[in-house]
């Protein structure tokens, strides 16, 4: 009997465990985290924005000297200045000026030098500055310096030899300034931009209010911040330069004399230069004039040419 009793109480649990194991979920795999890139809410689409390009791209090549020259294109621009203090800057008036190269820098002694050697150029009237003993022209340290004391004549022969010729003051305007701005770089000036005549230039009772490191000349292109519109450095002050135009007053016309490579009256410079005092001076419309005959310690020049047919 007790047997019985037992092998029935068996019987039940067993019937229990099988009822309980039947509410018991089976075991799935545990799922994995996933990285699923859940779009955003949609938003508006902004429209791209333009890129304001420059009215011209900046062209540089090289003559058969090695020197960088820019490309400035054919064109109208605004030659003259209203606001400056003298009526040979006026009036404003357009000219059109075909294409030309330039170069990007003033000419420098080294390779002034190297037409000396040639046996071409002559060179310059004096070799140092009048308030310094150390030599200026042929010293290596100052290869890269403006070379000075050039004469008119002398800049052209240069020139010529390069295979190029001096800018006319229009061209040498326009690719100073482009457009109507005051200076190479925009119409504020800007003390960083340029070598004038400031606290440790040796002339001049009135001066610019700063020290730009340099009493006299700098390397050519130190002032990267004064480049021009059409890529050219030191276009305001470092030294005035020589343009192969007589001092006539406007309106410019290429035609009426002023391009007289013969004759003997005075000639346009431009840019001011180291011993500049004023902002006034350096402004890119300022037309400065010098007899051709003489070098000047302040007076250096560039070169320009036709691009190749």
């Amino acid at each position: 009997m007790k047997r019985n009793t037992l092998a029935l109480k068996l019987l039940f649990s067993l019937v229990l465990i099988a009822c309980n194991l039947s509410t018991v979920p089976f075991s799935t795999a545990t799922p994995t985290a996933s990285l699923t890139n859940t779009p955003p809410a949609p938003t508006e689409t902004p429209l791209p924005t333009q890129t304001p390009k420059p009215a011209f791209e900046l062209l540089e090549t090289r003559d058969t000297a090695g020197v960088s020259m820019m490309f400035v294109p054919e064109g109208v621009f605004k030659l003259g200045d209203s606001n400056l203090q003298s009526d040979d800057n006026q009036p404003i008036h357009e000219v059109n000026i075909p294409a030309y190269y330039i170069d990007k820098y003033e000419v420098t002694n080294a390779q002034y030098q190297a037409c000396v050697n040639a046996g071409v150029c002559r060179p310059p009237e004096y070799s140092s500055f009048f308030e310094q003993a150390e030599v200026y022209f042929g010293n290596p340290i100052y290869d890269s310096y403006p070379v000075v004391f050039v004469n008119w004549y002398d800049a052209q022969t240069f020139c010529q030899w390069r295979g190029a010729r001096l800018p006319s003051e229009a061209e040498w305007e326009k690719a100073a300034r482009g457009d109507t701005r005051l200076y190479p770089w925009g119409s504020t000036f800007s003390p960083s931009a340029v070598n004038g005549c400031d606290k440790n230039c040796p002339r001049w009772d009135v001066k610019l209010d700063r020290d730009d490191g340099y009493a006299f000349t700098a390397p050519v292109g130190s002032f990267s911040n004064g480049l021009s519109p059409y890529g050219l450095e030191d276009m305001a002050g470092n030294v005035s330069e020589w343009t192969s135009s007589l001092l006539i007053n406007y309106p410019y016309n290429p035609t009426d004399g002023r391009e007289d490579t013969q004759s003997q009256d005075n000639r346009v410079i431009r840019g001011g230069s180291w011993e500049s005092p004023t902002d006034y001076s350096l402004r890119s419309a300022n037309r400065g004039w010098a007899t051709p005959i003489g070098g000047y310690d302040s007076v250096g020049f560039r070169c320009a040419r036709n691009p190749n047919p």
